[in-house]
């Protein structure tokens, strides 16, 4: 069970990593590399440390368009 799990974080952090926009091009690549060589302690750094390399989402809704 705790092998499943922690794969199971390790495909997540792969994802997230490659669906991720961050805010210098080569932090993509070296992430992955970290996840890849060092899987658990890869994926746990990922996951406690990824958030302030990251490009922030801006909600910014257009409530007065009238698209639909």
């Amino acid at each position: 069970m705790l092998g499943f799990s922690l794969f199971a974080f390790w495909v997540y952090a792969l994802v997230d990593v490659l669906q991720s926009e961050f805010r210098f091009p080569h932090e993509k690549l070296i992430w992955v590399l970290i996840i890849l060589v060092l899987p658990p302690i890869g994926t746990f750094l990922y996951l406690t440390n990824s958030r302030t390399s990251k490009k922030r989402r801006k909600f910014e809704p257009d409530f007065l368009s009238n698209r639909i």
